[in-house]
């Protein structure tokens, strides 16, 4: 049985690609477990980890299937305690990285601003295709605290970019704007990194974000206004129409 992981810092449609891949009779991807487990410190990480790719038929858990040839989860590196020692699992188990990322940073920024805020107020980050495909309603986000999230943001992308180039085993990168434009393409990537046989998903996962920030912003003018003459005025303005007055 193949091991593998997702890495990636979050809103780079991590769990839209795990969402999909699990639907393959070949494929068991499980969530962000260890995360759930850090108020307990690394040892119960490590634990959970190890049992998993130890003998995942033996695992409790009812998304392990029988058929699987591959077991995966998916991990912020920032939800890692122990990074030397969780680099060691990988090589340990000889796990294939699926890395993700987002090229685009402020609608990086802006989708973890609404997913926080929609967790608040519903309890969940994400949105069913089934019952949201509408979206969320535009709303004012205050500049300082899109100034800030960004930072952060930029903060945990290096990180994990520095982490990737540290490994030895094999690497597929996939990024969230080619998943969104190309989906069939990167699936097709994915299970040949992977190899499985082929499969067609369905969709499970609604965007909450409009790739028109202006549609979704309030004071998308204020923050252009703010960002002018920078690489971030060029991303907040990334697919969107010609609405603002700016």
């Amino acid at each position: 049985m193949k091991n593998t992981i997702i890495l990636f810092e979050g809103r780079t449609g991590s769990t839209h690609l795990a969402t999909l891949l699990h639907q393959s009779p070949n494929i068991s991807f499980l969530g962000e477990e260890p995360a759930l487990l850090k108020e307990q410190g690394w040892t119960a990480q490590q634990d959970w980890i190890c049992q998993l790719f130890n003998n995942p038929l033996n695992f409790d858990d009812p998304r392990v299937k029988n058929s699987a040839k591959v077991i995966g989860f998916r991990m912020k590196l920032r939800d890692v305690l122990d990074l030397q020692a969780f680099k060691y699992i990988l090589e340990k188990y000889d796990v294939s990285i699926i890395y993700m990322r987002r090229f685009n940073l402020v609608k990086q920024a802006i989708s973890s601003i609404r997913a926080i805020d929609l967790s608040k107020a519903k309890g969940y980050y994400n949105l069913d295709h089934n019952k949201h495909q509408e979206g969320l309603a535009a709303y004012t986000i205050p500049v300082r605290r899109f100034d800030q999230t960004l930072k952060w943001i930029e903060e945990v992308d290096l990180k994990l970019q520095e982490f990737i180039k540290t490994l030895s085993q094999p690497i597929c990168e996939v990024s969230y704007e080619e998943l969104l434009s190309n989906r069939e393409a990167v699936l097709k990537k994915v299970i040949q990194f992977l190899d499985v046989p082929q499969f067609t998903p369905k969709e499970v996962i609604a965007k909450h974000t409009s790739d028109d920030l202006s549609e979704v912003i309030s004071n998308f003018d204020a923050l252009l206004s703010h960002y002018q003459g920078t690489a971030y005025a060029e991303m907040l303005t990334e697919g969107a129409s010609q609405k603002s007055s700016l």
